[in-house]
């Protein structure tokens, strides 16, 4: 059986405060591979903070977070573990509110949000575009859109330790960017926040 340990991290971002938010979330990220996380998971937004409202409106607030994220995966390329953190970017003239998967130094998918909130201080679908099933696209080299990241699929390989210290050759955990529905068979979707 193979076993994965998920951590979840709660940074405490602050909304334009891009490079404080990446730092805090790459000190979180090493905390959790000193506890032998395999899959960090933190929340949407997370470079650029969240709510970013009416921010999102300039170029360069967006712009300046491809930065960041990248700065994020080059400082845990060390860890044994795959990332996934809430980023905004720019992608065929719209905004993107996405979830980057990070692993081995390089940023391996970006997910953009299908489903945004309309109410309040999140209503969402003012400012950024809604990401859409089978989307596939390029962004920067990296593959954007409807992106289910699978065991066992073929392709390029993201290999994570298997807890327990074993040895690297043992069998491990292999995930694989694919593209296909987001919702496994027999998972009945909600309603709400992706």
């Amino acid at each position: 059986m193979r076993l994965l340990k998920i951590g979840l991290g709660n940074v405490n971002s602050t909304v334009g405060a891009l490079r404080a938010n990446a730092d805090r979330a790459i000190a979180l990220a090493g905390r959790m591979a000193e506890d032998g996380v395999t899959v960090g998971a933190f929340h949407e937004q997370l470079i650029g903070g969240y709510p970013p409202e009416d921010l999102v409106q300039w170029p360069a607030f967006v712009d300046h977070q491809w930065g960041e994220l990248l700065r994020f995966a080059e400082a845990t390329a060390r860890f044994p573990a795959v990332f996934v953190l809430g980023v905004a970017i720019n992608q065929g003239g719209l905004r993107f509110n996405c979830a980057a998967v990070v692993a081995g130094g390089k940023v391996r998918g970006l997910v953009p949000k299908q489903k945004l909130p309309t109410y309040n201080v999140f209503y969402e679908g003012r400012n950024f575009a809604r990401g859409h099933p089978g989307q596939s696209e390029l962004h920067q080299g990296v593959p954007f859109g409807d992106l289910l990241f699978r065991r066992g699929a073929g392709g390029e390989r993201l290999r994570l330790p298997v807890p327990g210290g074993r040895p690297a050759d043992a069998p491990g955990a292999d995930l694989h960017p694919r593209r296909g529905p987001r919702v496994h068979p027999g998972v009945r979707e909600r309603g709400g926040h992706q």
